[in-house]
């Protein structure tokens, strides 16, 4: 267990560490995947600072994508931290949360485990969703290159985020590899946000919602998870196709569609091919994620690949790239 004065003195270096980030990731990304983390003890002998999240879900996406962000930024603001560990909170343990006064005092309070101290407010269930989870800031309708292969999708995409609701639902995206509906599913979440700044989103793959739910059988949590990703207003599911074979997933994934679509949610999946296509899927499922609007998006042709080229060189190499080498690119770089 570590004194109480390092404990203060981390906690003064994590609340300039998060603003910080704040800046760099933006609020969302922020509030979403920093915000939540809680201090926990650091290891004298190895200067490890473990850093934890409610959720393994969380836990892991945290340390895939930011554990060496929050690794550099600890070592330049403290000398004691040489590395960092991001693991899940055990169990339901009540933490105390930190709040620092402005000059980084800890202002009296009850003596809790200095070891232990949230830093954070706000954290996220045990069953590991959250309002606007994960959306890519660079993913946006402003950064969506259209064409004529695209052009369908982009814009019931467009609609399902508007703030009038579409008179489609759901919206099922279909598309190869690296083709963009990625992109669309993000760049929805985004717009949805902007008209509906309260709204709570979920971005997740099919993969991890099965994750997910198989965490909560384990746990005993389901009804809390149900309650959870039922409460959410725009629910955004990628690479469906990997439910295939996933019975018990799927009969929840069916329940909660039709616990949405009655309080008119808005619902968005995208699959790497037709939802006729998805061998294994249970017909009542296959159904619903057909009833609405399926937009195909076609392989890029080359005036759009074109297109895609001038916008990336524009956006990440303002130089004056000669013609003939964007066609050239274009006619061989298909992805």
């Amino acid at each position: 267990m570590m004194d109480e004065s390092e404990a203060v003195n981390l906690a003064a270096d994590w609340a300039d560490i998060s603003q910080g980030l704040r800046k760099d990731l933006g609020h969302q990304l922020h509030s979403q995947w920093i915000k939540p983390i809680q201090l926990g003890p650091r290891c004298p002998e190895t200067g490890t600072l473990e850093l934890f999240l409610p959720t393994e879900f969380s836990a892991n996406w945290v340390r895939d994508r930011f554990a060496d962000r929050l690794a550099l930024a600890w070592k330049i603001a403290s000398s004691e931290v040489r590395s960092v560990k991001i693991g899940v909170l055990p169990g339901r343990r009540q933490v105390t949360e930190l709040r620092l006064h402005t000059d980084g005092r800890r202002p009296a309070n009850d003596g809790a485990d200095p070891s232990m101290m949230a830093i954070a407010a706000d954290t996220i269930g045990d069953t590991g969703f959250t309002s606007s989870v994960g959306l890519d800031p660079s993913l946006t309708f402003a950064a969506f290159v259209t064409g004529e292969a695209n052009v369908l999708a982009a814009n019931a995409a467009q609609r399902m985020a508007a703030t009038e609701k579409p008179q489609f639902a759901p919206l099922y995206l279909k598309a190869a590899t690296g083709q963009g509906k990625t992109h669309l599913l993000h760049a929805i979440g985004h717009a949805f946000l902007l008209a509906h700044p309260r709204a709570r989103i979920f971005y997740c793959s099919a993969e991890r919602f099965m994750v997910e739910f198989v965490q909560a059988l384990k746990t005993k949590q389901t009804l809390e998870f149900k309650a959870r990703l039922r409460s959410f207003d725009l629910l955004l599911v990628d690479d469906i196709q990997f439910i295939i074979g996933k019975e018990s997933a799927q009969e929840e994934l069916l329940y909660t569609i039709d616990a949405l679509l009655a309080e008119g949610k808005r619902l968005v999946f995208a699959a790497d091919r037709a939802p006729q296509a998805l061998d294994g899927v249970e017909p009542r499922l296959l159904s619903r994620l057909s009833m609405g609007l399926v937009a195909d998006i076609a392989a890029a042709d080359m005036e759009l690949r074109r297109k895609i080229l001038d916008a990336k060189l524009t956006r990440f190499a303002p130089l004056d790239v000669p013609a003939d080498v964007i066609d050239f690119l274009a006619r061989t770089v298909t992805r």
